[in-house]
């Protein structure tokens, strides 16, 4: 059970890094991070959960330089149990996780 969350997790990550991506795209088109959108409608910029539907993504702070991103396991899902919990990723590249988790160097792997 933990390989399979790891998996999952990595995923989550790989989203992450993906949606950072589009945001900096979005950032050379706009000017700005600010009104970036996540979701399935035509015109939002990633959608707003990973592949297989584990990890619920969103854009927590948003402005003209800046951003930061969460993927937060879903919930009532088992990967609400994984160890590492929400996994964070900001503008400048930093990585980092919420609530009780051992670190982000071993969760960010």
């Amino acid at each position: 059970r933990e390989q399979v969350m790891k998996t999952r997790r990595s995923n989550g990550m790989a989203a992450l890094v993906e949606l950072a991506a589009h945001m900096e795209l979005y950032y050379a088109d706009h000017g700005t991070y600010a009104g970036a959108t996540l979701g399935t409608v035509t015109g939002n910029l990633f959608p707003a959960t990973t592949p297989g539907g584990h990890y619920r993504l969103a854009i927590t702070w948003q402005d003209d330089l800046d951003f930061k991103i969460i993927a937060a396991p879903v919930t009532r899902s088992n990967q609400q149990r994984d160890r590492c919990g929400t996994l964070t990723l900001d503008s400048l590249g930093n990585r980092g996780l919420s609530g009780q988790a051992p670190g982000t160097s071993q969760c960010w792997r």
